[in-house]
């Protein structure tokens, strides 16, 4: 018996080491002691959650509104008055289109001519019907019927010289003959209409695939062009700057050596509706360029594509619907200082809104991103944007992804009834970037601040690889139990004990 009892107090004496011993350890596995976070808490993955003071020291960003006139958007006629009389000539393509030279068999074809030709504004200012009268070759340009221009050969408009289409007028590109027009000067389209046009079907050049022909509009550096209340159709396919309406500078193109401005095309698109265009709005290099209450809808590509470095940009009240293969509006390759403000983005194929390749810098308010086939907003290698006030509302995938960004902020959005969630944060390893082009960062944080989160049942976040989320005082209705998918799953009560405390938390690399 003595024994026995002698058993069992040793027995204790291990038991109490042992408990003793994995005491400790589990507290030292789950505390991380820091000067200057004492009370964080390690979660899963060696994240950790910090404590209030850590959340009070952080100064949420400033509360600004958008302010930005259009006072520079009136829609006035340019005024004529004092120019010199307009001249214009006809030349053949290898001599005064430099772009088309490698097609020039192609022209050659469409156009029935072994030398295709290309009708040039050299100065002063024309309308379609001046245009016409001192061209007078029907071959070329021809009326057919009031107000109705048919032109069957590329058009260039010369630096210093003026195209106007005026009120009432249409002018209907030939897609069997070739018909473009070039800007390097100054076009102005106001309540009018220009269409690609099939002119032995008598129809629209509807877009059959990326490879065929279609007529396109495109403004080179230096130039201006203006687009008021009109109508922009069936424009644009598969081919450098032949998107459909393009503002491009001339860098990397055979006009650099002859162009004495480096500053990309502007101008402005106000009112007007732009369908059926390979890419909606395509710029390169563009600067300053206003797209304010369009119609954008069924476009191929994108609906608004800004692209590699353009800058200063205003795209507000638009409505961008039924992009037909990617996305509504896409920054993308060092998009800066654009807002994009009070649009409607609706049923397009990919994500509503997606800011990439180093886009940064850049405003996105007062949206509605809304039944997009992808995410409602996507955020990938662009660190330093700034959102605010968007309603992002049952999108096929996530309300609002970030991958490879940070400084993101994200200030009373609305996210609901997103299908994949409402965000997801995370890095990732991207195996066919050219990182000497696109260079990134394996670097992702996130600050939501005031955000509703409402009906995403499957889980509210999924968090993955990050560095650090930021969450201030969310209202999260009609979820499930779950909130954290990724990293943070299984910790939800650690992070709401947190948010009940002190109506923010921290949640960061630990290493």
């Amino acid at each position: 018996m003595r024994k026995f009892i002698k058993y069992l107090f040793l027995l204790g004496i291990v038991a109490f080491i042992i408990a003793t011993a994995l005491y400790f350890l589990n507290h030292k596995f789950f505390m991380l002691h820091n000067k200057d976070t004492p009370d964080s808490l390690i979660i899963a993955k060696n994240y950790t959650i910090s404590n209030v003071g850590r959340a009070e020291e952080l100064t949420p960003p400033q509360d600004r509104d958008i302010d930005f006139s259009y006072i520079s958007l009136v829609d006035e006629t340019p005024d004529f008055s004092g120019l010199p009389p307009g001249k214009s000539s006809v030349v053949k393509v290898q001599d005064g289109y430099k772009k088309l030279r490698s097609q020039i068999p192609i022209f050659g074809e469409m156009q029935e001519r072994l030398d295709p030709l290309a009708l040039v504004i050299d100065s002063g200012a024309f309308t379609l019907e001046s245009l016409y009268a001192v061209v007078n070759d029907n071959s070329l340009l021809r009326r057919s019927g009031k107000g109705i221009y048919i032109l069957s050969v590329p058009l260039v408009i010369e630096v210093g010289a003026i195209l106007s289409i005026q009120e009432g007028d249409s002018l209907l590109l030939s897609a069997e003959k070739g018909a473009l027009i070039s800007n390097f000067g100054n076009f102005y389209i106001n309540r009018a209409i220009v269409k690609g046009w099939n002119v032995e079907q008598n129809q629209p050049a509807f877009y059959k695939n990326p490879q065929a022909f279609r007529p396109y509009i495109v403004s080179w550096c230096g130039s201006r062009s203006d687009i008021v209340q009109s109508e922009i159709g069936y424009l644009g396919y598969e081919d450098s700057k032949s998107y459909g309406l393009t503002y491009t500078s001339c860098a990397d193109t055979l006009y650099e050596e002859d162009s004495p401005v480096a500053v990309g095309a502007t101008g402005k698109i106000i009112n007007s509706r732009i369908k059926d265009l390979y890419f909606g709005f395509y710029s390169y290099e563009a600067v300053d360029i206003s797209i304010v209450g369009n119609q954008f809808d069924t476009n191929i590509v994108y609906g608004i594509d800004p692209h590699d470095r353009s800058k200063n940009l205003i795209i507000a009240d638009n409505k961008v619907t039924g992009t037909r293969e990617k996305h509504g509006i896409i920054l993308s390759r060092d998009i800066t200082n654009t807002y994009i403000v009070n649009n409607y983005i609706e049923q397009n194929a990919g994500s509503g809104i997606m800011l990439d390749r180093n886009s940064r810098q850049n405003i996105i308010s007062d949206n509605v991103v809304s039944n997009n086939t992808g995410d409602g907003i996507s955020i990938y290698e662009s660190p330093g944007n700034f959102f605010k006030r968007n309603k992002v509302t049952e999108n096929g995938s996530v309300g609002l992804r970030v991958r490879n960004s940070w400084n993101i902020v994200s200030l009373n959005d609305t996210f609901q009834s997103n299908r994949g969630g409402a965000v997801q944060l995370y890095t990732d390893h991207l195996k066919d970037r050219d990182t000497m082009i696109d260079p990134y960062k394996k670097r992702a944080a996130l600050e939501l601040i005031s955000a509703e989160l409402l009906n995403h049942p499957q889980a509210v976040f999924k968090l993955e690889k990050f560095d650090r989320f930021i969450l201030r005082q969310p209202h999260i209705f009609k979820s499930g139990e779950k909130l954290f998918k990724g990293d943070l799953k299984g910790v939800e009560k650690h992070i709401s004990k947190a948010l009940y405390d002190d109506g923010a938390v921290i949640i960061e690399r630990a290493n």
